[in-house]
């Protein structure tokens, strides 16, 4: 099973992750806080409207609210992630992280 080796926070910003396989996965605390795999959260990216024309839509996550808070494991398969605002629903488990890998070489060419 690929797993973290090892995990580095940078400050409340986002965090590296070192994965048995020597890849190095790069995680934005905002890209995390927008990928929460939490039913709340899925909930919602599923049953957007769109607002009526001429209205402009607020953020759903204002930029302080993406700042990390805390970082747990679960078990042997995930990580339970908090973020600034409070929201700390979300088990992010190893598979699921390496899937949402934002570094370069992971990144989808041309976007």
């Amino acid at each position: 099973m690929l797993k973290p080796i090892t995990l580095e926070k940078w400050d409340h910003q986002g965090i590296t992750i070192h994965w048995s396989d020597g890849h190095i996965g790069q995680y934005r605390s905002g890209w995390l806080r927008a990928h929460c795999p939490c039913a709340s959260c899925q909930e919602k990216a599923t049953t957007h409207v769109a607002p009526p024309t001429g209205l402009k839509l607020l953020p759903m996550v204002a930029p302080s609210s993406e700042q990390l808070a805390s970082l747990n494991p679960v078990g042997q398969y995930a990580y339970n992630i908090g973020f600034k605002d409070g929201h700390a629903t979300g088990i992010f488990t190893f598979a699921y992280l390496r899937s949402i890998c934002e570094c370069e070489a992971c990144r989808p060419k041309g976007g």
